[in-house]
């Protein structure tokens, strides 16, 4: 999952790749759903294509996974004052 964190940065919202991340990410917590990094990295995805609810709710997994996350807290904490911004 590490290795295409950049590749979910560049991910094209509009694009059919999107399908494909969905259903990478899904797959990688269907078989590690206490993976920090699954959840981390299916929030980040979530964020990016606009569903707020369900991104939180998988930053929080990651968090409770690994509260001392520097990664999980930086995100999360961006992720909340976009929202508030936003």
């Amino acid at each position: 999952i590490q290795n295409n964190t950049n590749k979910l940065d560049k991910l094209d919202v509009n694009s059919y790749d999107i399908f494909e991340a969905k259903n990478y990410l899904e797959r990688a917590l269907e078989q590690k759903p206490n993976s920090e990094v699954a959840n981390f990295e299916y929030a980040k995805f979530l964020e990016r294509i606009g569903n707020e609810t369900l991104a939180e709710k998988y930053y929080l997994n990651s968090l409770i996974i690994n509260a001392n996350s520097t990664n999980g807290l930086k995100a999360y904490a961006n992720f909340l004052m976009q929202r508030d911004v936003g």
